[in-house]
């Protein structure tokens, strides 16, 4: 039970608690205090709330603490890692749609250039996802990610850009087709 609200609390107050922990290391040093480590500074802080607003806590043990803080920091890790992949590829789609006739006209030539030189050939949406997280990945954080996390953002980012863009084109063909009324 600790463990789970020592998980929530970080959870929802991570980021203050990280701003406390930053200020009172850099306090430490301007004191000319041996440094402490932040994330040590964060847990401690946290345990620290939790603690004082839970019951029977005289009955946890140093090693009940310690499991806590390493299961928590695994969540609060996988949390952070979910959260800069959906918004990686929120982003990537986003930028994808906003500039759309832009890297449809470089993902063509790149198409023209790759069929030149004898390339496989790879569809426009791939190119345009490509050039789209080219363009993103320094502006997003993604700290967390694995290659293989980008590899998978790529991949869902493609598929929404080709859904749309298949869902633009459907609708331009209705318009197009529409049988006239009267």
């Amino acid at each position: 039970m600790f463990a789970e609200s020592l998980t929530e609390h970080m959870l929802q107050n991570g980021a203050s608690i990280r701003e406390f922990a930053d200020a009172y290391v850099e306090t430490r040093a301007r004191l000319g205090l041996p440094p402490v480590p932040v994330e040590t500074i964060v847990y401690a802080r946290a345990v620290e709330i939790v603690a004082e607003r839970m019951r029977r806590v005289d009955l946890l043990t140093g090693r009940d603490v310690t499991a806590a803080v390493r299961a928590t920091k695994a969540m609060v890790r996988r949390e952070e890692r979910q959260q800069q992949f959906e918004r990686l590829i929120r982003t990537v789609v986003t930028h994808a749609h906003r500039n759309s006739a832009r890297f449809r006209v470089d993902a063509e030539i790149d198409y023209l250039a790759r069929t030149h030189r004898g390339k496989p050939r790879v569809p426009v949406e791939s190119l345009v996802v490509q050039l789209a997280m080219q363009e993103v990945f320094g502006r997003v954080p993604t700290n967390r990610l694995t290659i293989d996390d980008a590899r998978s953002v790529a991949r869902v980012a493609k598929q929404r850009v080709a859904m749309s863009f298949q869902a633009r084109a459907d609708a331009v063909d209705e318009r197009i087709h529409r049988p006239s009324v009267g």
